[in-house]
């Protein structure tokens, strides 16, 4: 509880704590007939005055400075906050929540400078994910904690993408040629057969022979040769955003998995010039339309990062309606769905016969089931034995219709890109 004034300034939950002591001490004068308790009484009413009188005028905004790091599940978070002259850095506190999708480590450290106020937090990602922090809040509180005024604060957010490694390896494997013309898209390749493409920063694994020694001798660091080949470099990423009987939880939980893994694919792929699109099927179906390089990549997170779960669950057909103005048919489409229901299996239907082939990786939702559930043994066991059967059966029906991933361990994605080495013929190797 606070009472904000017009200028921000407002008294905090101690300030009221006051006020109570205050009428407690007059309560106890008037019925003892002792005039003492006034004296203690006067000094709680005033002190919150005092805070408010002797409070800094409103200061101009202060500027945050912060950037992510960290591998894997890690997220360190550490920036700086410039402090105004106007302000004194030991007056401010610093505010930033841990995000619902990540588990706080360690509380957040926070020292004090001249001008500038430093804070690091320590957090963690129990599965792949993509999400938008926003800037810390700032606010100046006195010495005793009784009034306080946020503080605007200059900055930009920060998207923490976390999702498996094997993503890297997506953009140098050599998509089955799908479209109608063969030889439309141009993309770079690795190798020495073809056209020559151009130069690019030298990266782990890349040859000697192929080591441009005239850009490298310019820029002072190695580079070397790209060529190009003619071959298909069109992918479609589909996310299924339906509402699903699992629940609301356990829904917003996968997706927060697909659109973590979404955007870790468009990055292996965008890497070696492939062009990439994006549908997420909601109540409607909005689209990105193929593009590549950084500008792409940028908009494909912005579409993710706006993306969730639609509380309406729409006819699988709706999934393809519309589908074809912004997506050319005949590209390599990788829906990742939990195929809970039997519509989702719908979806793989609808998207074939719309000409889109598809490979499916369906986020396992089996783990998230079975929290809850009894802690006896035997009786875990036999729901869990259950659900996995339940699940089979589900990942059966859909391997009627296009090549399915029952993905259980999320910061792995080995046995799916398997898939994608064999192209569209991963039945024959599954």
């Amino acid at each position: 509880m606070s009472a904000p004034s017009n200028d921000g300034l407002r008294l905090t939950i101690r300030s009221w704590v006051c006020y109570s002591g205050a009428v407690a001490l007059i309560i106890t004068a008037v019925a003892a007939r002792d005039p003492i308790p006034l004296f203690g009484a006067l000094v709680l009413l005033f002190a919150p005055i005092g805070s408010l009188v002797t409070a800094p005028a409103a200061a101009g905004p202060v500027q945050v400075f912060w950037a992510e790091s960290g591998s894997a599940g890690i997220v360190n978070i550490a920036g700086s906050i410039e402090v105004p002259n106007t302000l004194d850095s030991r007056d401010l506190e610093v505010v930033l929540p841990c995000p619902a999708e990540l588990v706080e480590r360690s509380p957040l450290a926070i020292s004090f400078g001249p001008g500038s106020v430093r804070f690091r937090a320590e957090w963690e990602a129990r599965s792949p994910a993509l999400l938008n922090l926003p800037v810390p809040r700032v606010l100046w509180r006195d010495a005793l904690g009784l009034a306080e005024r946020p503080i605007d604060v200059e900055g930009t957010e920060l998207v923490i993408e976390r999702y498996a490694p094997e993503v890297d390896r997506l953009g140098g494997m050599r998509l089955q040629r799908t479209i109608a013309m063969p030889g439309e898209t141009r993309s770079k390749a690795i190798g020495e057969a073809g056209e020559f493409y151009g130069v690019r920063p030298a990266r782990p694994g890349d040859p000697w022979r192929r080591t441009n020694w005239h850009a490298s001798a310019r820029s002072g660091s190695r580079y070397v040769n790209e060529f190009s080949l003619e071959r298909t470099g069109d992918v479609l990423l589909y996310l299924d955003a339906r509402p699903s009987s699992l629940g609301p939880k356990i829904d917003h939980e996968l997706f927060g998995i697909s659109r973590a893994t979404a955007i870790g694919m468009a990055r292996g792929f965008l890497r070696e010039n492939v062009r990439v699109g994006l549908a997420v099927f909601g109540e409607f179906v909005r689209t990105v339309p193929l593009g590549a390089g950084r500008s792409q990549r940028a908009r494909l997170r912005e579409a993710l990062l706006a993306a969730h779960v639609s509380p309406i669950a729409p006819p699988a057909e709706r999934g393809t309606i519309g589908l074809r103005r912004a997506i050319t048919p005949g590209i390599t489409t990788i829906l990742i769905s939990p195929l809970a229901d039997e519509a989702a299996a719908l979806l793989i239907v609808h998207l074939r016969r719309r000409g889109y082939p598809t490979i499916v990786l369906s986020p396992s939702p089996i783990a998230a089931q079975l929290v809850g559930f009894p802690s006896r043994p035997e009786d875990r066991g036999l729901v869990e034995r259950i659900v996995r059967v339940y699940r089979r059966q589900q990942i059966a029906r859909a391997w009627r219709e296009a090549p399915v991933v029952d993905w259980t361990e999320f910061w792995s994605l080995a046995r799916f890109t398997g898939f994608l080495e064999h192209g569209m013929d991963a039945r024959r190797h599954a």
